[in-house]
């Protein structure tokens, strides 16, 4: 993110559009429990929500008994997913940093998750942060995202920024938010790489009496053994 972006997604979390009582949507929650984690060895799996928010996956991964470790760049934010599991009495390493410079060893994580962070940052920021992410992953390990797809209400409002990016919509989910970025599925493998990805889900539901659709994509991908 650049220093706009970044100030917009501060004024957002301090200002409480992303409140604290969120809860993690269903559709990752039923991707990480086919990742096969057996839940006697929870507290030995590492995780890392990257672009954490105000901690509704965090939270989820936390009271689940993972090992987790939590990361992003709005000060808010992290305060709010901090409180979020004091508050519940829960633990996880939260700290601020930047999603293109993860402040992590190479492959620390077992498994590593976004939910709707990517969607925030252009092309090549995306691109960035996946290979921060693929980075910090340990081979074997799984990258698990949540973004939305061209069919998702958004697409095309506002003004053409890039590569399926619009800025400033009037409306919509991602209204007041700046920049959002929509993905075909014909870019899911190029966007991932250098993860190979393993399976590509859509989700959608309506809003508004049906008359607007959420459609999201949820990609699990896994980083390959070394040969």
């Amino acid at each position: 993110m650049n220093e706009d972006s970044l100030g917009l997604w501060e004024s957002l979390h301090a200002g409480g559009r992303m409140p604290d009582d969120t809860w993690p949507p269903e559709d990752m929650i039923r991707q990480i429990s086919r990742l096969g984690f057996a839940r006697s060895i929870r507290s030995s799996v590492k995780c890392l929500d990257v672009g954490c928010g105000s901690g509704p996956m965090t939270y989820y991964l936390a009271k689940s008994g993972y090992d987790v470790s939590a990361l992003d760049q709005s000060e808010s934010a992290v305060r709010s997913c901090s409180r979020r599991l004091r508050n519940e009495g829960l633990a996880a390493a939260v700290e601020r940093g930047d999603v293109r410079n993860l402040p992590y060893a190479p492959e620390t994580f077992d498994f590593c998750l976004e939910c709707q962070l990517l969607v925030c940052l252009p092309w090549s920021g995306a691109r960035e942060t996946i290979r921060e992410i693929n980075r910090v992953t340990r081979k074997g390990g799984f990258f698990l995202s949540r973004t939305p797809s061209e069919a998702c209400w958004g697409f095309g409002l506002g003004t053409s920024a890039g590569r399926h990016e619009w800025r400033d919509a009037s409306e919509g989910p991602f209204a007041g938010m700046g920049l959002a970025r929509f993905v075909s599925r014909d870019e899911i493998t190029e966007l991932y790489s250098p993860f190979s990805v393993i399976s590509v889900e859509h989700t959608q539901t309506t809003i508004d009496n049906g008359a607007h659709a959420i459609a999201l994509w949820i990609v699990i991908c896994k980083k390959e053994e070394a040969l």
